[in-house]
């Protein structure tokens, strides 16, 4: 049978074709993004295949089409008489005529704002905002602003307004220095950092801000070897990604933990290496030091909450780490230690994302943290005593060492 389409139908496809183009059509007005046409009857339609379509649901359909096009403006349908059911004029095409009718029709489908009406809205305030900051803003960098800022609150574009007119006219003075010594009134530097690529383009700075990078990461560190202890030299270190570091031993255990007392006064284990993780930055550059990323035991204890194995997650996704302490035993074991509430005193909300790298006891963990009736929420790391901490990392490795012979 001939399938007719709904309102809605063509709705959908009007949100998904403004979804890729409004900032073009914004951009570059006079392109031809718009009108648009769309089919409501395949082409194939016949009288043959009209017919077989009960009266009751092509009237229904007419009339649905009529009141769409009587309620926007801007879009019209044609229209087709058939020699079935006595004569049925039906709807043939549906035409869009400029990007303000689609943002009518296509409402809050797929919308990153509320509506598609008030997007397009902002954008053109904004747009000619852009046009005083910059009034030769290529229409091509004109797009690129416009979709990459569109959500951004308006402190946030008024502080891209204002960086870009500082950029455009104290650029030079900028060059050789790093975000934070930018003399750069009401930024913070994070801000500057994380905004970097619309401020050089509304700038006009075509090979970028050319601020220095953000200095290497650095970790800090402390070694547990009992019998390197013994020797009085330094017990604690930091290493600058890049930099030269000379290790006192090769360690067969890293251990990461969030909490910088835990790492400076977890108890000497033989071979081993504290490291203060830094929650998901660390998460994402300790892979970066060949020493950690070559160890045969990385091993990570965070806090039981729904965060703390998230940055498990994402340590996986370069490092091969197990975890300690981080199951469900240990979660009813020290539940009483438990927390419902951040260190500020907000409430910590039930559930998280999905993580797929987790293993079965820390996915039993994780789900009973996240359970919208999960009491406590959080266990901190340092509610647990770091000799329980110590004894669970020896039997980790000795069960390591027993799993894969090959490295005995």
């Amino acid at each position: 049978m001939t399938m007719m389409k709904t309102p809605d139908d063509v709705a959908a496809a009007v949100a998904a074709k403004l979804k890729l183009n409004w900032a073009h059509s914004l951009a570059y007005p006079d392109s031809d993004d718009w009108p648009q046409r769309w089919t409501i009857l395949p082409t194939t339609a016949t009288n043959k295949s009209i017919a077989a379509i009960p009266v009751p649901h092509l009237v229904k359909l007419t009339r649905r089409w009529h009141t769409m096009v009587a309620e926007h403006a801007g879009v019209t349908v044609d229209e087709r008489t058939w020699n079935v059911h006595g004569g049925q004029t039906l709807p043939q095409k549906v035409t869009v005529c400029d990007v303000d009718a689609a943002a009518a029709v296509a409402g809050e489908r797929d919308c990153l704002l509320s509506d598609w009406s008030t997007l397009v809205s902002i954008a053109r305030a904004r747009q000619l905002r852009l046009r005083e900051v910059n009034p030769g803003l290529p229409e091509s960098q004109m797009e690129y602003v416009l979709r990459s800022t569109i959500g951004y609150s308006e402190m946030d574009f008024a502080l891209l307004c204002a960086a870009a007119t500082w950029f455009s006219t104290n650029g030079a003075a900028a060059h050789g220095l790093t975000p934070r010594q930018v003399p750069l009134p009401g930024v913070h530097a994070k801000w500057l950092n994380a905004h970097h690529g619309p401020v050089a383009a509304l700038a006009g700075c075509g090979g970028g801000l050319r601020l220095l990078p953000n200095h290497a990461p650095r970790i800090h560190l402390t070694y547990l070897d009992p019998e390197y202890r013994r020797t009085g030299r330094r017990v604690h270190d930091s290493h600058t990604l890049g930099d030269a570091l000379h290790l006192p031993y090769r360690p067969n255990v890293i251990i990461i933990s969030e909490n910088k007392d835990t790492a400076i006064l977890f108890p000497p284990t033989p071979g081993a290496i504290a490291v203060e993780g830094g929650g998901n930055e660390g998460a994402k550059r300790l892979h970066q030091f060949d020493w950690i990323a070559d160890c045969p035991n990385i091993i990570y204890w965070g806090d039981l909450d729904a965060a703390g194995f998230a940055i498990v997650n994402t340590y996986r996704t370069e490092l091969p780490v197990r975890t300690i302490l981080m199951d469900h035993p240990t979660y009813l074991r020290y539940a009483e230690f438990g927390t419902n509430h951040y260190p500020d005193g907000r409430p910590i909300l039930a559930g998280g994302p999905t993580l797929p790298y987790l293993t079965e006891d820390e996915a039993i963990a994780y789900a009973a943290v996240a359970d919208s009736n999960a009491d406590p929420r959080r266990i901190e790391q340092e509610r647990i005593p770091l000799q329980v901490a110590a004894k669970a990392l020896l039997l980790s490795c000795s069960a390591q060492r027993v799993a894969d012979p090959d490295e005995r």
